[in-house]
């Protein structure tokens, strides 16, 4: 991308810091209303979050599954169609 590109020395500070941190600074910047420091922490959310499948993306933000091994399986066998 080319915005996160121009904004590298951001880009790695921001990588330098623990997930709760930019977490938190993500948020600030929403409740304080900082257009530019949202636009930041948006696109370091995307780069890291890009090209990830459902598993990955919830390993790389620690989140946990709402769902067990067969809800999931009876949710992807009933939207086969969908998916097609």
């Amino acid at each position: 991308m080319a915005f996160a590109e121009a904004n590298k020395r951001v880009m790695d500070f921001f990588l330098s810091l623990p997930d709760m941190e930019m977490f938190q600074i993500s948020d600030a910047a929403d409740a304080l209303k900082i257009p530019r420091l949202i636009d930041l922490c948006l696109v370091f959310f995307l780069e890291r979050a890009d090209g990830k499948d459902t598993k990955a993306l919830r390993k790389e933000f620690d989140l946990r599954d709402d769902y067990t091994e067969q809800e999931e399986a009876d949710i992807r066998k009933a939207h086969e169609v969908a998916a097609q």
